[in-house]
């Protein structure tokens, strides 16, 4: 029930956000926004990345999602996610975000995720989904400040199409998939700042122009 009333509030409050299969033919472009349940490989990317400097920036992060028993490419399954599936259908080719640079961290000025991806998410179907995202800016889990939330996700993609100086493409799809771990290892989860969070989500994409969205929210029990 509880999933029933968020999603509820997250249509009444963004009227355009539309999905039919119908919308689903013709799009040039997709782009994914998103936690553990949408994500190619990203946070396992970054996680291996960091560890051969982990000692000397004082930090202990394991590679996330281990494998085995995880699928090779860090994926939080045993194979493809569903936005695979769903590129496939769409005959779309999905880019990791973390592939569209050199590497996918940086050690300066502080050690973080590299988002320098000098204007190629405009000319690429790319997926920035992290496990462990949130809603907001950050994720969740000891892993947590590697994370991008889902804000960031797209303030970073808006960031990008602003150095290509290109308004997001109207006809591509936009896919936004969170809202569990705004619940999971949080004790004071707040379903109305998730609800806020996403909303925002869809209006800073509208606003840069998408017009495209497919929008699910999920969360645990509390």
């Amino acid at each position: 029930m509880k999933h029933k009333l968020l999603s509820v509030a997250l249509f009444s409050l963004v009227p355009f956000v539309v999905c039919t299969e119908a919308e689903a033919l013709g799009f040039s472009q997709a782009y994914v926004f998103g936690d553990s349940l949408s994500d190619p490989g990203n946070i396992f990317n970054v996680t291996q990345a960091v560890q051969p400097f982990t000692e000397v920036l004082g930090i202990d992060v394991p590679v996330i999602p281990p494998v085995p028993p995880y699928d090779k490419d860090g994926r939080f399954a045993d194979g493809l996610v569903w936005v695979d599936f769903l590129a496939a259908k769409l005959e779309l080719n999905l880019i990791p975000s973390t592939e569209l640079t050199s590497s996918p961290i940086t050690l300066f000025p502080e050690p973080g995720i590299n988002f320098n991806f000098n204007g190629s998410t405009a000319d690429n179907s790319v997926n920035f989904a992290f496990g462990g995202a949130q809603t907001g800016f950050s994720g969740a889990g000891e892993a947590g400040t590697l994370i991008p939330g889902i804000l960031t996700q797209v303030n970073v993609f808006a960031a990008d199409l602003f150095q290509a100086n290109q308004p997001a493409n109207q006809d591509a799809l936009y896919i936004i998939w969170g809202g569990a771990n705004d619940y999971q290892i949080v004790s004071d989860a707040n379903p109305e700042e998730s609800v806020k969070n996403l909303t925002q989500t869809v209006e800073i994409l509208y606003s840069i122009g998408a017009r495209n969205f497919r929008l699910s929210c999920t969360y645990g029990d509390k």
